[in-house]
């Protein structure tokens, strides 16, 4: 349990910017194929009861970092499109007005300086929700489309159909105050690859500024797990699989689109802002039931000085907020923030590790010398665990001249089987500041 003190006892950092991600952890129906947290058959007064604890939160953290820039924030879920435009409007002024740069006030019509993202279903918008949002200050939508194709569309036990697909973009560009990323998914039951390229030919038609791409997979306790287990469903062999996304993804490369990260392409210049700062190690707020957020730790004071610490060594701190109903019960219905948050403590090893396992999932790879500079140790040191790696073969050899560490794509798309050896080779680097 974490009080209102929790600022003293994990010696929170004030770095000079933050990002917010925000969780709405709501949905209609749980889709087969997802484990993501979220809640089902949840009525309006709860909905009310989430957003104001939520805003609760999202005080209490501002006023922990009072001279901090908020970058971006990234309402996900869950399908924050649920939530009634009566409740929608007040609670996005609100958020506003504790995280939108003060030189923009609470509208923002480009997302070079701050992006504010909002992940959509088809079937939960419509242009007064639409209007809302666009008044609020969002300018960036995520809208889960996953298939132009009723039939994959009902296998992945969707709400919408094609039609409330289509319906959804054409008013979303009606309304045109929005950039727009969409998901797609391949590796469907029985899909072909004609059918992964009408997909992708009936996204090109909206010319969406992002695009995220997923080839489906099946993770455990899911309906869809169960499904495949009694021979129901069929999801062909790996190299059909791996098939179909070269298909989707060498049509999005002829159209113009970047391929920037393992699961994500964008038109020139559009690359998601968010997320792009995940992959970088930025730190972030996590708002909401469920949500997740990382912060670093100040450093300890001089030897003798009194200052509450946490595990010695420890660089950053993540901090995961409760589901629902613990959330609701901690927060309470005044005063300070209470929730039962869970507590990871980071090391500099942690951190230069995970630096390095997103980093790599991105065409921008890594910076040596700011990694090494960040993390204490030495860059020439570095450089030979990199080039001693076994995914040194899929290097970027141009990237690495130049100071980066880079992985060609099919190095990129073989990550997870490279990383432990990474691991390894980075646990043994000597440091000069406490790695």
């Amino acid at each position: 349990m974490i009080d209102a003190q929790i600022e003293a006892p994990l010696r929170l950092g004030q770095p000079d910017e933050l990002m917010v991600y925000l969780h709405i952890p709501f949905c209609s129906t749980r889709c087969g194929y997802c484990d993501f947290y979220s809640e089902t058959d949840v009525g309006e007064l709860r909905i009310a009861a989430t957003l104001k604890a939520i805003l609760r939160e999202a005080e209490w953290y501002r006023a922990i970092y009072p001279k901090a820039r908020f970058s971006s924030l990234y309402l996900g879920g869950g399908t924050p499109s649920l939530i009634p435009s009566k409740l929608l409007a007040p609670f996005l002024a609100r958020l506003a007005r504790l995280f939108a740069p003060a030189t923009q006030g609470s509208m923002h019509s480009s997302t070079d300086e701050f992006e504010w993202s909002f992940e959509a279903n088809p079937e939960s918008l419509d242009p007064e929700k639409l209007s809302v949002l666009a008044e609020s200050g969002v300018n960036r939508l995520s809208l889960g489309v996953q298939s132009f194709n009723d039939r994959f569309l009902r296998a992945l036990d969707r709400q919408a159909d094609s039609q409330m697909v289509q319906r959804a973009l054409e008013e979303i560009q009606n309304n045109g105050r929005f950039e727009l990323s969409l998901d797609l998914m391949t590796g469907l039951p029985d899909q072909s690859k004609d059918d992964v390229a009408a997909d992708v030919q009936r996204l090109l038609n909206y010319r969406p500024e992002h695009l995220s791409l997923y080839s489906l997979t099946v993770e455990r306790g899911t309906p869809l797990e169960r499904r495949v287990q009694e021979g129901l469903v069929s999801l062909g062999a790996p190299s059909h699989r791996d098939s179909l996304w070269e298909t989707a993804t060498a049509l999005l490369r002829r159209n113009g689109y970047q391929h920037y990260e393992i699961s994500n392409f964008c038109l020139p210049g559009k690359h998601a802002r968010h997320n792009s700062g995940y992959w970088q190690g930025r730190p972030y707020l996590g708002l909401g039931p469920g949500a997740v957020g990382t912060l670093p730790l100040a450093p300890l004071g001089p030897p003798g000085e009194r200052v509450p610490a946490s595990p010695p060594g420890e660089r950053a701190v993540r901090i995961g907020n409760p589901g629902l109903r613990e959330y609701l019960q901690a927060t309470g219905v005044s005063g300070g923030l209470r929730p039962a948050h869970q507590l990871e403590y980071l090391s500099g090893q942690d951190l230069l590790l995970e630096r390095f396992l997103l980093g790599l999932r991105t065409s921008g790879g890594v910076r040596i010398g700011a990694c090494a500079a960040e993390f204490g140790v030495d860059e020439a040191a570095l450089r030979t665990v990199v080039e001693s790696w076994k995914g040194a073969v899929y290097l970027d050899r141009r990237s690495f001249a130049a100071g980066r560490v880079a992985l060609r794509q099919g190095g990129r798309m073989l990550l997870d089987r490279l990383l432990p050896d990474l691991a390894v080779r980075l646990e043994s680097l000597p440091n000069e500041s406490g790695l």
